[in-house]
């Protein structure tokens, strides 16, 4: 067996060495997770702009094919601009939904192309219904056939997309069959 010539140990410069490169790996692995954390974010508020616009341009389709339920005479619904009028159940006074448009008022870029889609059912008080909308229109195809054209948008710009000032933006259209209108 030999005997070890040296017990001095560990020198200074290895520390220092030993030092750099555990400090490169972790600032490697800081910046991995801070990225995939920032990119798991932005997916959330994607996955969260798109369920909330299928989810106002299904309430907004379910209510227009009311329109018209046990009406007789009277107009069944009405377009004017962004707001949309849905009449039905033929008593005094005739029930009705109105969805309509506000602006929001805000300093950032979000808030400054942002509306947000109010509902008001009967005399009631109107309340939020939707946010974050960016367009909304209503076109009639025929006498049956209404196409509602929806466009929503992030609640936060996102650094990394370069369009839009850094807004995500996704269109959503959908056409509604009105059963109970009769012309």
């Amino acid at each position: 067996m030999q005997k070890l010539r040296s017990k001095s140990g560990i020198t200074l410069v290895e520390i220092l060495i030993a030092l750099f490169l555990t400090g490169v790996l972790s600032l490697s692995a800081l910046r991995f997770y801070s990225d995939m954390h920032n990119h798991a974010l932005t997916q959330e508020e994607i996955s969260d702009m798109q369920q909330n616009s299928r989810a106002t341009l299904q309430e907004l389709s379910r209510t227009l094919r009311m329109a018209g339920y046990k009406i007789g005479g009277h107009t069944p619904f009405l377009i004017t601009g962004d707001s949309l009028w849905v009449f039905y159940n033929d008593v005094t006074p005739v029930d009705s939904v109105l969805y309509y448009l506000v602006d929001n008022t805000g300093d950032d870029v979000v808030e400054a192309h942002s509306k947000s889609l109010m509902k008001k059912v009967n005399s009631g008080p109107a309340a939020l219904f939707s946010e974050h909308i960016h367009g909304l229109s209503y076109r009639m195809i025929n006498t049956s056939t209404v196409e509602i054209n929806l466009e929503v948008h992030t609640t936060k710009a996102d650094e990394t997309y370069a369009e839009h000032e850094g807004v995500r933006t996704i269109e959503l259209a959908e056409r509604v069959h009105l059963r109970n209108v009769r012309y």
